[in-house]
């Protein structure tokens, strides 16, 4: 009964569901279980999709409800969730259902369309890695989405190409340095020495180095303070309209004389042309080491790395607690 008096409060502020289900997905499953099953089987396709979110959020199997969501017209209709069951569908690796991605993927709503070639592609479909390219150029809510894929799965030679063009365009300048850290390839690195010396860009480039090297700047006093002229928000100023808090707030300012100083001692111990994710081979066994050891956004990479090496493993959501076992 309390859930259903926190769903239906929720309900009547469109703004809160991704609140309303983080707080639900939260719950112990022995209380929160027979609320999601009623909601599973329900006519509103309201709570069908606060259903399917949180067997996303638990990477849990829904069983053959998945497929009736997918298959059946009335269901497919409701575009938030037909796209939020095309993503559960790759995110827990349903091979059973992979028939019903293909004709989403064509589909002429962006939503669907997306959902349908990401999940394909962390199937292993090739070709629909490909037809998730036209997002990394457009500035939109599924960039990075595209790139975090996309960016792992083509040559490197294929990368830097489209880091250089990203670069080149003022607008996807935070795209290009997110980019190169995805794609791992320490031909970068000078690149982004020169990124960290640009208030702009410099916490983000060095995110990007570590992410690829596995050097952390504060550990090893790469790191300085913000630049006096640096103007943090959002801050006391009760005039000031900024008010959203700053993307890189918990990032490290890097010093970039010292990080390019330690890179010249260093650069030998990394081939460039080969992917690297905190300075290690990608293989199994060092990506389920970074699942259980890395902050959360190393761990978010490691886990994109691991679904898309081995198309049988679900994709680890990074966001849960780390199991101690």
């Amino acid at each position: 009964i309390k859930i259903q008096k926190v769903v239906e409060a929720g309900l009547a502020a469109p703004e809160c569901t991704k609140a309303l289900v983080s707080a639900i997905a939260w719950l112990p499953p022995t209380d929160s279980q027979p609320w999601i099953q009623n909601a599973l089987s329900c006519k509103d396709t309201r709570l069908n999709y606060i259903a399917i979110c949180l067997y996303s959020i638990r990477r849990e199997n829904p069983g053959d409800v998945l497929a009736k969501y997918l298959l059946r017209d009335a269901f497919r209709q409701d575009e938030k969730l037909h796209a939020r069951c095309l993503r559960l569908l790759g995110e827990i690796k349903r091979r059973d259902l992979r028939s019903t991605l293909s004709h989403a993927a064509e589909s002429e709503n962006e939503s669907a369309s997306f959902w349908a070639n990401w999940s394909a592609s962390l199937l292993g479909d090739k070709k629909a890695v490909h037809q998730l390219e036209p997002h990394l150029f457009k500035t939109s809510v599924y960039q990075e989405r595209a790139m975090q894929v996309v960016f792992r799965v083509v040559p490197v030679s294929q990368a830097r190409q489209w880091i250089a063009q990203l670069a080149t365009d003022p607008q996807h300048g935070r795209a290009a340095i997110k980019a190169a850290g995805i794609a791992g390839d320490p031909y970068v690195i000078d690149g982004l020495i020169e990124k960290m010396k640009d208030p702009t860009h410099a916490r983000l480039a060095g995110e990007a180095f570590t992410l690829i090297t596995g050097i952390d700047l504060e550990q090893n006093r790469l790191n300085s303070g913000a630049p006096p002229d640096y103007l943090a928000t959002p801050n006391d100023d009760a005039h000031d309209p900024m008010v959203a808090m700053d993307e890189d707030e918990y990032l490290a300012w890097p010093n970039a004389a010292l990080v390019a100083a330690r890179w010249q001692q260093i650069a030998g111990q990394w081939t460039k042309g080969q992917r690297y994710l905190l300075g290690k081979e990608i293989n199994t066994r060092n990506l389920l080491e970074h699942l259980q050891t890395a902050f959360q956004r190393q761990r978010h990479a490691a886990a994109m790395e691991l679904a898309l090496l081995d198309t049988s493993h679900v994709l680890t959501n990074t966001r849960s607690k780390v199991s101690q076992a």
